[in-house]
């Protein structure tokens, strides 16, 4: 940790790790006299585990043989307005398209 850098935030943060690999690795403790929004580390699980848990996907190429996926998002109303969008990106090797990365946020 830098000690020379005082951040005001810091005392809300603790390590939470440890082995089991489920758990955030930085957990915030919430002051009962700080209103502080806390945004739920769990709620990509909540999403994927809902039973009205909806996917929409996006291609490029469609129709095509190198019709391939750009986007997925996956939402679930029970779950609230939160979406996950996964985004792909593709390199063009001779005739065929590879995946070069994959990036997942919540919106």
């Amino acid at each position: 940790m830098l000690d020379h850098i005082k951040d005001r935030e810091f005392r809300k943060f603790r390590d939470a790790g440890g082995d089991d690999l489920s758990k955030v690795a930085v957990a915030i403790e919430q002051d009962p006299n700080d209103p502080v929004l806390i945004i739920d580390s769990s709620i990509v699980n909540q999403i994927l585990n809902a039973e009205d848990r909806v996917k929409q996907f996006t291609f490029l190429d469609g129709g095509t043989k190198n019709e391939r996926i750009s986007q997925i998002l996956i939402s679930a109303a029970s779950v609230g307005v939160q979406v996950i969008q996964k985004d792909y990106t593709y390199i063009q090797v001779g005739n065929n398209y590879v995946l070069e990365s994959e990036t997942t946020s919540i919106i």
